[in-house]
């Protein structure tokens, strides 16, 4: 059973109240990137478990998804925030990120 749950029914909602990414409160973004970053994860452990390349494939296009929603919050947090040092993160810049969320999708394809 492939899990294949999007976060369409959370879009067409937000199309009926006429609101787009760019508009949402925050959380409402980071929901949908960790949303589509856990099917990814689940859909990868059912490949390491099952060796079933159909598992691999979907945990590869939620972990793009995820990647192209991080893309789209990073632009918006970018617009709003300079690159700034942090106790806990050290730097935190929302676009150089990007390169981590596209990281998960290589671990996909290589099946780690």
């Amino acid at each position: 059973m492939l899990l294949r749950t999007t976060p369409s029914n959370l879009l067409n909602k937000a199309k009926r109240k006429n609101l787009s990414f760019y508009t949402w409160p925050i959380p409402r973004p980071i929901g949908l990137i960790r949303h589509t970053k856990i099917l990814g994860a689940v859909n990868l452990q059912f490949y390491k478990i099952t060796g079933e390349n159909s598992y691999q494939e979907a945990s590869i296009a939620h972990l793009v998804e995820a990647a192209q929603y991080w893309r789209k919050y990073a632009d918006v947090a970018a617009s709003q925030y300079e690159p700034q040092v942090l106790a806990r993160n050290s730097r935190l810049d929302w676009i150089d990120l990007l390169d981590d969320v596209l990281e998960d999708v290589e671990i996909a394809r290589e099946g780690k």
